[in-house]
């Protein structure tokens, strides 16, 4: 009893801290909507590859046109089938879903993503997200690529994959962005033994993939490599 108890204040408590977090992360298309907090470590990481989406410019040669799909592929390991509302059936995995997309849908969000398209301009596309088991596949379509921990010892082989192509890399390993990494999620712990997540950025990097990243970041970021 007492360790069902501890686990729902442990989920409160997650809930509790996203939402005071989203005040100061979400983009101006998101701001002020009502939608269930995350409630998880995946629930979270979930929103926050998501919205990071938000805070790039992709080069306009990126996208065939204005129809073409965000791509958001994820690497390796993926930690969003792991999440505990997955696993005890609160969160329904649709035939043929990827976790990820089955958590953004619990989270309200998911069938589109909305991203910079100039100053102070925005343009939504539709989401589709993509599972590569291995560097060796064709990572360069995607516009946002999550490198899962399984791919450590592989960041370099991935990171050289993708170079010349406009490809936001992401990921939660450490010393990511002294390796080329664009955005490293990094977590702290707080007060009250809670995690709180941050960012690490490459600036320079960003600007060798040709992404422009928004100063508003900068809010959120614990360390920079400056280009």
């Amino acid at each position: 009893m007492f360790q069902k108890s501890f686990q729902t204040f442990r989920r409160v408590a997650w809930g509790v801290a996203a939402a005071v977090l989203f005040a100061a992360v979400l983009p101006p298309h998101l701001a002020g909507q009502q939608r269930p907090a995350p409630r998880t470590h995946a629930q979270v990481l979930a929103f926050w590859v998501y919205t990071l989406a938000s805070f790039a410019e992709w080069p306009s040669e990126a996208f065939a046109d204005e129809n073409a799909p965000f791509v958001l592929g994820i690497l390796g390991e993926d930690p969003f089938g792991q999440d505990p509302d997955i696993l005890n059936g609160s969160i329904e995995i649709k035939e043929g879903e990827p976790p990820m997309a089955a958590v953004l849908r619990h989270l309200e969000l998911g069938l589109t993503v909305t991203i910079k398209s100039g100053e102070a301009k925005f343009i939504t596309r539709k989401l589709v997200i993509k599972h590569f088991a291995s560097p060796q596949e064709n990572l360069t379509g995607c516009h946002l690529l999550f490198i899962g921990g399984s791919e450590e010892k592989r960041v370099s082989e991935v990171l050289k994959a993708v170079e010349k192509s406009s490809v936001l890399t992401v990921a939660e390993i450490d010393r990511f962005i002294e390796r080329n990494g664009i955005l490293d999620i990094v977590w702290k712990k707080t007060t009250d033994g809670h995690e709180s997540p941050g960012l690490e950025v490459n600036v320079a990097a960003a600007k060798r993939s040709h992404l422009k990243l928004d100063p508003k970041l900068n809010s959120l970021t614990k360390r920079t490599i400056k280009g």
